[in-house]
């Protein structure tokens, strides 16, 4: 016998057959049609417990258009509320004081900071130096420093002598 006369003798088996098919249930499952093992009781292990899934998720699928309510509210006036803020006498401009004192501090490159022998290990954005401080990171490419030994007061970098 040819593979060809196999072919054929094993699809007309399976047209005779349906069950024989492969994924046959899993196609009749999805159809919507009962299969044999969905009707039978099944003594296999945890088969309770896929009917009680099924269970719970038929009583799921309820009604939930009465879980939220709809209630009227008030517009609101953007322009007063930004009218407050914007005048609001006892508002600070940040929730941090200002620090009094004669350094002034500089908005410097960034690879200053990297190339620096006193630049703290990451993941910490410290300097070493006795009384240099790394204020904030102002934007991907600068900081904010004071009182910084390799930058002259008008923020150029120092030459090494």
């Amino acid at each position: 016998m040819t593979d060809t006369e196999e072919k054929t003798e094993r699809d007309a088996k399976a047209e005779a057959e349906p069950d024989s098919i492969p994924l046959s249930e899993l196609r009749s499952e999805l159809d919507g049609e009962p299969t044999e093992s969905s009707t039978r009781d099944d003594d296999t292990p945890l088969s309770g417990l896929r009917d009680t899934v099924r269970q719970q998720n038929e009583d799921t699928e309820t009604d939930v258009s009465g879980a939220f309510i709809e209630e009227d509210v008030e517009p609101i006036d953007s322009a007063g509320v930004w009218a407050d803020l914007l005048m609001d006498a006892d508002a600070g401009e940040g929730q941090f004081t200002a620090e009094s004192g004669a350094d002034s501090t500089q908005v410097i490159s960034k690879r200053i900071c990297e190339r620096c022998e006193f630049l703290a290990d990451p993941p910490a954005l410290q300097c070493t130096h006795e009384g240099t401080t790394i204020h904030e990171l102002v934007d991907v490419g600068h900081v904010r420093v004071s009182a910084c030994p390799m930058v002259g007061p008008e923020g150029e970098t120092k030459r090494s002598e």
